[in-house]
C-alpha cells in the first residue's frame, strides 16, 4: 500500500535521506517517494538500501542508492557532488543518520564513542548541508530536515550524556540556519522524537522488550513529521516538531549506574 497523498511541494523534488536503510530513514524515504519525490537513499549498508529501493520501485516510486558513511567529511562531499552532477539540484535534505553508543554515562563514555557520535550525529549533517546549500541559495529554495531527539531538550539517562549533547548541537544548528538563511528561501526544520521502536534499540545496554516497544513511537510516526516539514509551502517555516509517545513508561530497570567507572 502506498502513502497516496498529493503534495505539490514534494512531487518531482530531489530528496537525499541519510540513514535510509532502516527505521525512520526507511519510513521517510517510502513516504517521500509515495508523494512523488525521487529519493536518494544514503547509508552504510548497500543491501539495506537496495531492499528499500526495491520496495519503492514496487510501489511505483523512484529511488537511487548511494552508499556512504556520513561520518566522513570527504565522503559526504563526494556524495553531494555525485547527486548534484546527476540531477543538478537537491531540493530536500533529510539528515536522519545517527546513533548512540553502548556506554552512555559521563564516566563510561569513551573518546572513540564520543568522536563517532560527533561525526555521525553532528558533523555529517553540518558538512552535508554545507555541500548542498550553494545550489539551494542559487535557486532561492530548499528544505533541510534534521532529525534530532527529544534528548536535545529533555536529556535522559537512557539517551546518554554525549548523545544528548550532540543532538542538542543539531537542534541549535537548525535554529542557526534559519537565522543565517532568513529571506533566502532556504528553510530548516528539526524533528525531536521521543522513544522510537527502531533497530538502534538493539545497541542499548538493556534492550527493551516487546511490551516496552509497543508503547513507543513507530518509525512511521516520526516519518510523518519529516514529510510534514518537506511538504510545507515555501512561504511557511515549520522550524521544530516534537513527537513524543503518549504513554510514559517506567525506565528505572534500563538505566546504567551513573557511578559505574568511578574510583
Amino acid at each position: 500500500m502506498t502513502y497516496g497523498r498529493e503534495y505539490p511541494y514534494v512531487k518531482d523534488s530531489i530528496c537525499i535521506v541519510t540513514g535510509a536503510g532502516s527505521g525512520i530513514g526507511e519510513a521517510a524515504s517510502l513516504m517521500l517517494a509515495d508523494s512523488g519525490a525521487r529519493v536518494v537513499l544514503v547509508g552504510r549498508t548497500l543491501s539495506k538500501l537496495e531492499r528499500v529501493r526495491r520496495e519503492i520501485d514496487a510501489r511505483g516510486g523512484a529511488a537511487d542508492v548511494r552508499p556512504c558513511d556520513v561520518g566522513g567529511v570527504s565522503a559526504v562531499r563526494s556524495l553531494a557532488q555525485g547527486v548534484l552532477g546527476d540531477y543538478g539540484r537537491v531540493d530536500v535534505l533529510v539528515n536522519n543518520a545517527g546513533f548512540s553508543s553502548r556506554n552512555r554515562t559521563t564516566l563510561t563514555t569513551t573518546p572513540e564513542e564520543a568522536e563517532a557520535m560527533m561525526r555521525v550525529n553532528l558533523m555529517g549533517p553540518f558538512f552535508l548541508t554545507q555541500a548542498v546549500l550553494p545550489g539551494m541559495l542559487q535557486r532561492n529554495r530548499g528544505m533541510i530536515v534534521n532529525v534530532s531527539s527529544l534528548a536535545a531538550t529533555s536529556p535522559s539517562r537512557v539517551g546518554g550524556a554525549f548523545y544528548s549533547a550532540v543532538k542538542a548541537g543539531l537542534l541549535n544548528f537548525t535554529r542557526y540556519l534559519n537565522v543565517e538563511l532568513e529571506n533566502s528561501g532556504v528553510r530548516a526544520c528539526c524533528i525531536l522524537p521521543g522513544e522510537v521502536d527502531t533497530p538502534t534499540l538493539e545497541n542499548r545496554p538493556v534492550v527493551p522488550g516487546a511490551d516496552a516497544r509497543s508503547t513507543m513511537l513507530s518509525a512511521g510516526d516520526v516519518a510523518e513529521a519529516v514529510l510534514l516539514a518537506a511538504a510545507s509551502p515555501h512561504r511557511s517555516l515549520v522550524e521544530e516538531i516534537t513527537v513524543r509517545p503518549s504513554f510514559r513508561r517506567d525506565l528505572s530497570g534500563e538505566l546504567m549506574d551513573p557511578l559505574q567507572g568511578a574510583d
